[in-house]
């Protein structure tokens, strides 16, 4: 549960962070942090991946960035989602 909470506290915090970020946080957002969280907690969250790339470009751009995790089938949905370039 407590693992749980705090890919949950993360995946919010990175969804505050995108309101503000120039370019370059972007960049690093994208090939760090959102890409680690995916990977370690793709199959808790990705429900609300989709549902936040659907509702948000700057987030569906940000998922461009990500580049393939290790579970095929969550890199799969976030392809979907939001593409990559990576």
């Amino acid at each position: 549960m407590e693992r749980r909470k705090e890919a949950g506290d993360c995946y919010l915090t990175q969804g505050r962070l995108l309101s503000i970020p120039p370019e370059s946080v972007f960049t690093i957002l994208a090939a760090g942090p959102l890409e680690d969280l995916i990977d370690e907690a793709g199959p808790e969250l990705i429900e609300r991946i989709e549902l936040h790339a659907r509702r948000t470009p700057t987030f569906r751009n940000l998922l461009g960035g990500v580049w393939a995790i290790s579970t095929p089938g969550i890199w799969a949905r976030v392809e979907a989602a939001g593409g990559s370039t990576c």
